[in-house]
């Protein structure tokens, strides 16, 4: 199957970390922009992102990649762009890769 979440070694139930993931898709939920060049198609869809976060919250670049495809490419390479643009608050544990949707959401 295919997993959302983010690694630490802590386990699951960690409350610091679950609040960080929120955080993060917050974050990246209010950046996200819906392509222009889709906006009369009303495209939805969701991609899901993976990356490294070091420990002083410096997004590793080399590190971001598409773990699961929106099914449409420019809603890929939005949901890439939008992880790139983002300033990320330091992690509660220090270093760690996170996999995380971003949702493409259109309202007809």
């Amino acid at each position: 199957g295919s997993g959302i979440g983010i690694g630490s070694g802590r386990g699951i139930g960690d409350i610091k970390a679950a609040r960080y993931f929120v955080r993060l898709r917050r974050l990246f939920q209010r950046r996200l922009k819906y392509p222009e060049e889709l906006e009369n198609q009303k495209i939805s869809g969701r991609a899901v992102v993976r990356f490294h976060v070091q420990k002083d919250g410096k997004l590793d670049v080399n590190s971001v990649v598409l773990a699961q495809t929106s099914g449409h490419e420019i809603l890929d390479r939005q949901a890439l762009k939008t992880i790139l643009e983002v300033r990320l608050p330091a992690p509660p544990y220090g270093e760690m890769t996170i996999e995380i949707p971003i949702m493409f959401r259109v309202y007809h």
